[in-house]
């Protein structure tokens, strides 16, 4: 089994990395010079009020709560066993833990934290015998800095944020809660029809030369993908850590796959120096 330290080193040494993080940079740069028309962003405070309350939100497929490690640990093509050696010893938090067994496989090696803003969650993984918080992503101020070995948040922040500003706090306090060494895994940043708009438009960018502009992705709220960007450009920004940029695609046609130079990651590996 090969230890992660070694997964991310190889990994951060590809050259298609540096691809893919530049691609996601352009798209950020174009999207924040897009101004919204959406402003207000009702569906995501509507959405908190729903967690906060403790009901439940019908988004068809998008709302996922009980996945497994195996599935958590997908998008970033490592297997549990290297994540739980990775942690060993240390401190595990799931941010949006929901009714997930991710933090199960950790359970007897490492401090487990599950992080919800639903109430039924956090009793939920309380009564499996780890610290469940409620709190929201962009303030975890109960947890310190520096103390977490590994952060997982799938299909919470970005994903959920309320707002552009709420997902950049987010991501902040993902980075702050990091120790040296540590390792965060982070996605999707939206829907794979927002990944595949983002590719088209590096596409017609950087490979035809030419500059369209930018328009919002087709059948998707523009607020929903300027909150989801602004936590990657958080992140693009810092200035104490590394990523390692993964795209993944699974059970449905790529048509971009064949264009490794114009890939989008929708999932990042944060790994903090």
């Amino acid at each position: 089994m090969i230890a992660m330290e070694q997964v991310v080193e190889d990994r951060l040494a590809h050259p298609q990395n540096a691809v893919m993080l530049d691609n996601l940079a352009q798209v950020v740069r174009t999207a924040e010079a897009q101004p919204l028309v959406v402003q207000d962003g009702r569906l995501r405070r509507a959405e908190a009020d729903c967690q906060r309350s403790g009901q439940r939100i019908s988004r068809g497929k998008l709302c996922f709560i009980n996945r497994t490690v195996q599935q958590l640990s997908a998008p970033y093509n490592v297997a549990p066993a290297q994540l739980a050696a990775a942690a060993s010893g240390g401190t595990v938090v799931d941010v949006g833990a929901g009714q997930s067994e991710f933090l199960r496989s950790f359970q007897n090696e490492s401090v487990t934290i599950a992080v919800d803003l639903n109430q039924h969650h956090v009793a939920y993984q309380r009564a499996r015998g780890h610290i469940a918080v409620r709190a929201m992503a962009e303030d975890l101020s109960v947890l310190e800095s520096a103390s977490v070995r590994l952060l997982h948040a799938s299909y919470s922040a970005p994903f959920w944020s309320a707002s552009p500003e709420k997902a950049k706090d987010a991501a902040s306090e993902f980075v702050r809660l990091l120790e040296p060494g540590g390792i965060g895994l982070v996605g999707p940043f939206g829907v794979q029809a927002d990944r595949l708009h983002h590719e088209r438009s590096v596409l017609h960018l950087r490979s035809r030369g030419l500059d369209l502009g930018w328009s919002w992705p087709k059948d998707s709220d523009e607020f929903q993908t300027k909150t989801r960007l602004a936590f990657c450009e958080r992140l693009l920004d810092a200035t104490d850590i590394t990523l390692v940029a993964h795209r993944f695609s699974p059970d449905s046609p790529d048509p971009h796959g064949y264009r490794p130079d114009i890939h989008v990651p929708n999932y990042l590996l944060i790994n903090k120096l």
